[in-house]
């Protein structure tokens, strides 16, 4: 951990105002912006300490984000300006003195989280609110943590090659319908994939993977068990939208959904030829945004509904 200095007082401030003004400059929620900021450009000269040799009014900050994640206008709910100073200060003290990316920190505290603790630590000294609230999540930070962290990590490198995606038969989609009663999409709401669901009279409509249909099925087996299922639809000849779903968290857990998806995104590149992937997530699913970010998605757009995450391959 690194003591706190003059330059990263002055980080902590000036982040601290940029979100206090985002009330007057921002038509998003206050959350929406914090994500945004926090996965910017603009947060990396933060991290890096080149914001302190730059001159740009904090007008400019916010059309540069705009510029970067494209304009929108979606969320309502703003925090108070003494909420929103406060958590743009923490968010700086915590990514400064552990020398953590402003990404890193984001993925540990969302910013809701930090809005609903501002009455009970925005009184403490910073220092101290960081380390009560990693205790209140499970998160340590110390060398041993992290080492334990990255050997599990290395371990779980098997499941990527135990991970298969084969073309969906009536036999496999009877086997996810029987086993299908807490179904978890990890991009899409469940309402949007309804079409989708099961049922034995119509199976048959399910199980065809021809592409000039405009849509692919993909069975996800692990250890010769079928755990799920990929989704390519609207298929053109450079694009579509990616779906997945898990039988339930326990596969999610365990990080299968991850590994499901970087076979799919072989599959559409070998096998379908395509160009770019598609995919949408509800704003409230971070889980699913980390996944996306993890393997190189970049948010394209949000509309009333979703946020529009898009994979160049």
């Amino acid at each position: 951990m690194i003591k706190i200095d003059r330059d990263g007082l002055t980080l902590c401030k000036l982040q601290g105002e940029l979100f206090e003004n985002s009330i007057k400059y921002v038509n998003q929620s206050s959350s929406i912006f914090i994500r945004r900021f926090m996965n910017s450009n603009i947060a990396r000269t933060f991290d890096s300490k080149d914001i302190l040799n730059d001159t740009k009014p904090f007008e400019m900050i916010y059309e540069i984000i705009d510029d970067e994640f494209g304009k929108s206008e979606y969320g309502s709910k703003k925090f108070g300006s003494e909420s929103l100073f406060w958590i743009g200060y923490i968010y700086r003290y915590f990514s400064y003195t552990y020398n953590l990316s402003s990404k890193q920190v984001y993925k540990m505290i969302k910013p809701d989280e930090l809005n609903e603790r501002y009455y009970v630590y925005h009184t403490f000294d910073p220092a101290f609110a960081i380390e009560r609230m990693l205790e209140e999540k499970n998160i340590s930070l110390d060398e041993k943590s992290q080492n334990k962290k990255l050997l599990n990590l290395i371990r779980n490198q098997k499941y990527n090659e135990e991970v298969k995606l084969i073309p969906m038969t009536r036999e496999l989609a009877h086997n996810l319908f029987v086993d299908f009663k807490n179904d978890v999409s990890m991009f899409e709401s469940e309402e949007s994939f309804k079409e989708y669901f099961y049922d034995k009279k119509n199976i048959d409509l399910y199980v065809d993977t021809k592409k000039e249909k405009g849509y692919v099925l993909l069975a996800i087996t692990y250890k010769d068990e079928v755990i799920g299922e990929i989704r390519f639809k609207n298929i053109s000849n450079e694009s579509a939208v990616l779906g997945i779903v898990l039988k339930n968290d326990e596969y999610k857990n365990k990080g299968l959904g991850s590994y499901s998806l970087l076979k799919a995104i072989d599959y559409a590149k070998e096998v379908l030829r395509l160009k770019k992937i598609l995919v949408s997530i509800l704003p409230n699913n971070t889980r699913s945004i980390h996944v996306f970010e993890k393997i190189g998605f970049k948010e394209i757009k949000e509309d009333n509904n979703f946020i529009w995450f898009e994979k160049i391959i």
